[in-house]
């Protein structure tokens, strides 16, 4: 016995034929939900047992015979028959037909043909149900999609074309079914996909491929789809390439217009680059006059008032002067003209040269500098140059924002190890008891022409671009730099060097 026994109808106006066929198919395992003899009869029957198959006789009882039923079931409940038939006659055989029977049973029955073609008729039955799910799926799918599918052959024609060309391209799919896809492209995209085509077809292992192909489309002109191409290769069916297309146009259009806008920040950065060194080089020339005849006149004036005139004379252009270095290297560097000049120096040397630069402003606060050389490394390869100004920048920074205490350097050798990599770096730490910075200004210490006190009314000078100078060089020479501050306590920054293993 069957787990569902299946369901079936008998349409038949013989009634010791149809009486015993219901005793056969029972004893086969099947339920026979009636049996009736006419047409009408059998219309009202499948709406009132909804059997799974109908075994239907052609020569039946009232005005419709067995074929003309068989049709309209099918037609109003696409339920499956079998014809229970004692005629033979081409004519008959060509109506029955049409109604896509799944079997006929020839009178006299053999109980071995019953069960094999009722089975048969079941499970063609079965499979048709699920193509059809399958298909109007695929269909479901194809009609929503906002993607082209289509199917070209060897020769490069549209065999088929999904409905969504007219939301992407304009056309109807009977108006590019059957053309040539050449002649919806524009020149270069015609050759990329004659290329494709001849791989495809001369490979026996052809990869699918991704192209970006301009279409005309009927309106809009040209359009750019992104292209995906493989081969469709169903036994019976003639070999083709499947290509499914997405609009990718305003995708496009903002890559050009990024790229546009790239080229042209990138042209106005060098014009930048160009204007500072420039303007640099026009004021460094005069100024450097204005010191020369200062430094003259400070040693041949002797009154006290006059003295204290060219002394701020002199401060104010090593002022200026100061500022158009770091204007000058902030210009090399976006314009990414320094180049590193490997040298073996001595830190402690360095920071000791810093400090002399400096240490007048130090002397003035009445402030402490102390440095401490702890576990000093022999010597390190650095631009001794691009250390010298980091240092400037971040020592001089120390003691410009303190008033009052002291700014310690310490110098000192440490060791890391990140992901099983040991690593040791030459370390400077610069701390002062100064000022300090807000928690919310750190995260910007290093952005260009930055400070935390701004405007006309801040208290200390500066472009805000030493410590971003400063960072970038170390940048350039593989190294960093970190920051602790707290407002009112001071700040600490501390300078990583890596140290090359020997």
């Amino acid at each position: 016995m069957m787990d569902k026994k299946t369901r079936l109808l008998i349409v038949e106006d013989e009634r010791i034929v149809a009486m015993d066929l219901r005793h056969r198919l029972e004893r086969f395992g099947y339920e026979v939900v009636d049996m009736v003899a006419s047409g009408k009869a059998a219309m009202e029957a499948v709406e009132t047992h909804q059997p799974d198959m109908v075994l239907m006789d052609i020569r039946i009882q009232g005005d419709i015979d067995g074929i003309e039923t068989a049709a309209l079931l099918h037609k109003k409940y696409d339920i499956p028959h079998i014809y229970l038939t004692a005629h033979r006659d081409g004519e008959t055989i060509n109506r029955a037909k049409h109604t896509e029977p799944f079997g006929y049973l020839l009178k006299p029955f053999n109980d071995r043909e019953i069960q094999t073609t009722i089975e048969m008729a079941v499970y063609k039955h079965d499979m048709s149900l699920k193509l059809k799910q399958s298909e109007l799926k695929f269909r479901s799918l194809i009609q929503n999609s906002n993607d082209i599918i289509a199917l070209i052959n060897e020769n490069g024609i549209f065999q088929f074309v999904s409905p969504s060309i007219e939301r992407v391209l304009g056309y109807f799919e009977d108006e590019m079914t059957g053309k040539e896809v050449s002649e919806f492209l524009d020149d270069d995209s015609k050759n990329v996909l004659d290329e494709f085509i001849n791989s495809v077809f001369s490979s026996s292992n052809a990869r699918a491929l991704s192209m970006e192909l301009r279409f005309l489309h009927k309106q809009k002109g040209y359009v750019f789809l992104d292209v995906v191409g493989s081969l469709f290769n169903v036994e019976g069916m003639p070999k083709g390439i499947v290509l499914n297309a997405r609009d990718v146009t305003d995708k496009k259009r903002v890559q050009i217009e990024l790229l546009q806008a790239k080229n042209k920040a990138e042209e106005m950065n060098r014009l930048k680059s160009t204007f500072l060194s420039n303007i640099s080089h026009e004021i460094r020339t005069p100024l450097t006059g204005i010191l020369g005849f200062a430094s003259i006149l400070e040693s041949e004036l002797e009154d006290e008032q006059h003295l204290h005139m060219i002394e701020n004379i002199t401060r104010s252009g090593l002022r200026l002067l100061e500022t158009m270095d770091a204007v000058l290297d902030l210009a090399l560097i976006e314009a990414t003209r320094i180049e590193m000049v490997e040298d073996t120096v001595q830190l402690s040397r360095e920071v000791q040269q810093a400090v002399r630069l400096v240490a007048s402003l130090a002397v003035e606060k009445s402030l402490r500098i102390k440095v401490i050389a702890r576990n000093e490394p022999e010597s390190i390869k650095l631009d001794q140059r691009l250390l010298g100004q980091v240092l400037n920048n971040v020592i001089g920074n120390a003691i410009k924002f303190t008033e009052k205490g002291s700014v310690t350097i310490t110098i000192d050798t440490q060791t890391t190890t990140e992901h099983g990599e040991r690593t040791r770096w030459a370390s400077v730490e610069v701390k002062d008891t100064g000022v300090g910075i807000s928690e919310e200004f750190l995260p910007r210490i290093f952005d260009e022409f930055k400070q935390e006190s701004s405007g006309t009314t801040r208290k200390y000078e500066g472009a805000g671009i030493g410590l971003h100078i400063a960072k970038r060089f170390l940048d350039m020479m593989g190294a960093r730099i970190d920051v602790d501050s707290k407002i009112g306590v001071g700040s600490t920054f501390t300078i990583f060097f890596p140290i090359e293993e020997d």
